[in-house]
């Protein structure tokens, strides 16, 4: 589940007319994911996804240990400098660290050396380093797993810091949040039950950058094409 390409994938279904709904469902592997979208001149400016319900205990949130507990606010060391740690799963795993001066922070440095901290994190971590700007308004900076880099913005780690934010009382779940990452801003809405964080609404908009063709004469051919296109887009030095 990627929480930034599913906005850029309604974007796409409705501006290219395959729907022409204001509310969607879409299937993920992280289950259901309802939609719904705000219009400009009849084009999708801005998408509000249903994230779901975020995993706070361990076992839910990929971190080993008791299953029934929770990891917040837990003390890591690296390169003997100890930061404190929230797990949140929003279909995939976050740690979430506050730090502060995060301009002059080795985002990819320490990223790296907690998201391949195995005994504590099994599948790995996309992790977030957050420093506060004011009330519900926080700069993030965030390394991705898979990529094993920093990305300009993650949308489910912004949905995972919102609730971090929360639990250890740094931010008023009854008000919106305000993320500044280097792609972009973000907002999160929860939806609060009984004092517990039922749902996460990821807030943001949506830009056509370019559209472009790709001849292939198979499924593999048609593999092979994109992975080299998004490759060259990633890495345009090869």
């Amino acid at each position: 589940m990627d929480g930034n390409g599913i906005r850029c994938f309604v974007k796409y279904l409705h501006d290219s007319g395959y729907i022409d709904k204001a509310s969607i469902s879409v299937e993920t592997l992280s289950g259901q994911k309802r939609l719904s979208v705000t219009l400009y001149n009849d084009k999708v400016e801005q998408v509000r996804v249903d994230m779901g319900s975020p995993q706070v205990l361990r076992g839910n949130a990929q971190v080993s240990g008791n299953p029934g507990d929770t990891f917040i606010n837990q003390p890591v060391v690296v390169d003997g400098v100890t930061y404190h740690v929230t797990s949140i799963g929003m279909g995939n795993p976050h740690a979430v660290l506050f730090v502060e001066n995060i301009k002059g922070l080795d985002v990819k440095g320490v990223g790296a050396k907690i998201r391949h901290m195995l005994d504590i994190f099994p599948h790995g971590a996309n992790v977030h380093f957050l420093e506060a700007n004011g009330p519900n308004d926080f700069t993030i900076r965030s390394f991705e797993r898979g990529v094993e880099d920093e990305t300009l913005a993650c949308g489910t780690g912004i949905c995972a810091s919102a609730v971090a934010a929360v639990l250890n009382q740094r931010a008023d779940q009854h008000r919106t949040l305000l993320f500044r990452a280097r792609g972009g801003e973000l907002s999160v809405k929860l939806d609060v039950e009984k004092e517990k964080i039922a749902k996460v609404y990821l807030i943001g908009p949506a830009v056509e950058v370019f559209r472009g063709e790709i001849e292939y004469d198979s499924a593999r051919d048609f593999e092979k094409a994109a992975y080299g296109f998004i490759s060259n887009v990633l890495h345009p030095e090869g």
